[in-house]
């Protein structure tokens, strides 16, 4: 939405893997994606505007849980930038085995 209230986008498949059910929270990234808690199929995606798809996820849809990988309800979400993250060890880690490189200081 615009300042003015004017809508600009808008994401809303009737069915399927891409529904939403109850996103509660959006924010768009400086990248122009948009991440949103997608409460009551237990996940947190992320959306590319440009082609109304569905580019990354954590959670399993529909499946809630407290285990690693698991959401159960997701009420908020906490955002840290690149340069601050490739800072924490374990996140670090986690690069350079997803990646097989983390770049930045640290």
């Amino acid at each position: 939405m615009t300042w003015a209230g004017r809508v600009v986008w808008r994401y809303d498949p009737p069915s399927g893997p891409g529904e939403l059910r109850f996103p509660s929270l959006a924010l768009m990234l400086p990248n122009g994606l948009v991440v949103v808690n997608d409460d009551a199929r237990h996940r947190v995606v992320v959306l590319d505007p440009k082609t109304d798809r569905i580019v990354w996820q954590y959670g399993y849809t529909d499946a809630p849980g407290f285990s690693q990988g698991y959401l159960d309800r997701p009420d908020g979400m906490d955002l840290l930038p690149y340069g601050v993250a490739i800072r924490i060890p374990r996140i670090r880690a986690y690069l350079v085995r997803r990646l097989g490189r983390a770049s930045g200081s640290g």
